[in-house]
Order: structure tokens, then sequence, then C-alpha cells
């Protein structure tokens, strides 16, 4: 990784987006034209944050003519704590992501980071647990949406991550798909929202 900025305040999407940019290229001294592709999050995860990342990653893409990349959140999140903590054969990586009341987006990898359960939005209670739970087998929790399960099982075979969605965590798994040219169709590609949004009256 040469260069990362992010955000985590809430509701500023639009507003910051292009200048994380161009703070991340004057960072590692770049000139936006040498990019040679723009890797982007497909989802799931807030409707609006998708929708800015993805329009903004589309439009360099166009303006750049640059291959698009896109990564599941959950991939990238899974990847990340694969990385970063101590994993074994014996360990599954449950990734989780706010989807708010009792519901995450989730999905089960293994220690190889392999999806062995799919994605989808569930609702956190005994079924969901007892479909994942093997003997001898260590699990982790990682992500926003991990805090609700902590609060409601206790196992001493389950671990809690720190780890958020980040972009620190995509570098690897762009590269690779940069170079086995796993690219989207950038006209066709629309965010995985998994969900409707859910779209209220402004209190002001």
């Amino acid at each position: 990784m040469i260069s990362i900025a992010e955000n985590k305040e809430g509701n500023k999407h639009s507003e910051i987006i292009t200048i994380l940019i161009q703070k991340c290229l004057d960072q590692a001294n770049k000139d936006i034209a040498k990019l040679d592709a723009v890797a982007v999050s497909l989802g799931p995860g807030s409707y609006t944050s998708l929708r800015v990342g993805m329009s903004t990653a589309k439009g360099l893409c166009y303006a750049l003519n640059k291959p698009l990349i896109t990564i599941s959140s959950l991939d990238i999140l899974a990847l990340g704590t694969i990385q970063n903590m101590d994993v074994s054969d014996k360990t599954l990586v449950i990734p989780m992501i706010d989807a708010r009341r009792m519901e995450v987006y989730t999905a089960v990898y293994n220690h190889l980071g392999e999806k062995i359960h799919p994605e989808n939005a569930i609702i956190l209670d005994s079924e969901f647990i007892n479909s994942i739970k093997t003997p001898l087998q260590k699990i982790i929790v990682a992500g926003n949406g991990g805090s609700k399960f902590k609060a409601n099982f206790h196992q001493e075979n389950i671990f809690y991550a720190s780890f958020e969605t980040s972009a620190a965590m995509m570098g690897k798994e762009a590269f690779h798909r940069f170079h086995s040219k796993q690219f989207e169709n950038t006209a066709y590609t629309v965010p995985n929202y998994f969900k409707a949004p859910n779209i209220t009256q402004p209190k002001k």
C-alpha cells in the first residue's frame, strides 16, 4: 500500500470522496492519469455510501478509460481479518455488517478466505449460530455488526475482531484481480444493496 485516506464521519460521502482521492494521489506523488484501474466496494453496506462510491469509481473509469474492479464488502472484511489475525485451518471467519435492528449482512469463510456460506442478510438468532457450529472450531467475528452478535451469543470458541471494512484491506485482492483481469462491465455494474433502501422523512 502506497497511500490511504479515510474518513469515519457519516453522511459526508459525496462531499469528501474526491478530496480523499486527491489526497492519496498527492501523498503517493502520482498523477491520476497513471492509474492502471479503479477498485471499489461492491457492497453490501450503507445505500448512500455504496451509491456514491460506485458512481465515483465508474466516473473515473469512463474519464480515464481504465478498467473497473469490484470486491464484496464482506470479502474485504474477511480477507483483512485473515491477514491480521491468528487463523488456522480450524478457523471460521464471519464478517458482519450492520443492517439495522437485529439483522446483519454476513457470510462464512474458511481460513483461506474461501466463502463456504453465501452472502445474505440474516437475523441473528440461535438458528444462525447452530447452522455454523462445529466442534473444535475457532470462530472470528469481525465488523460493525459483531457487537450485536456478541451481546446475544457467548461461546468460548468465538472471538471478536475490532476490524471494520477498510480501503486498507482492499489492496492485495484488488492487485490479484487486476493481474488476473477480473474486470467488470463499467456500464452495467451496480452496487449489491441486498435490501431496498430505508427512506425516511427528513427531520428538518
